[in-house]
């Protein structure tokens, strides 16, 4: 077996992934597809996340009386 990486600047995310059927040959590249996208989504959405939590506000549900807090960071 080899390691994947994803690119996280190239990373696409996807609503879908492809997944083997049975009539599908068990070939690497087949087998390979849905957790290639998989690990693609993923990366895609930590480079979002990242995005999130350099913002300078950001929004936050409070569970204790369901309001939105905003949070200004200082430089």
């Amino acid at each position: 077996m080899k390691k994947y990486t994803v690119d996280p600047k190239t990373a696409a995310y996807s609503d879908s992934i492809e997944i083997t059927e049975p009539t599908d040959t068990n070939h690497a590249d087949n087998i390979n597809q849905a957790p290639k996208q998989l690990m693609a989504n993923t990366a895609e959405n930590h480079r979002r996340i990242i995005a999130i939590e350099n913002r300078k506000v950001q929004a936050v549900y409070d569970t204790t009386d369901g309001g939105l807090n905003f949070i200004v960071k200082e430089d």
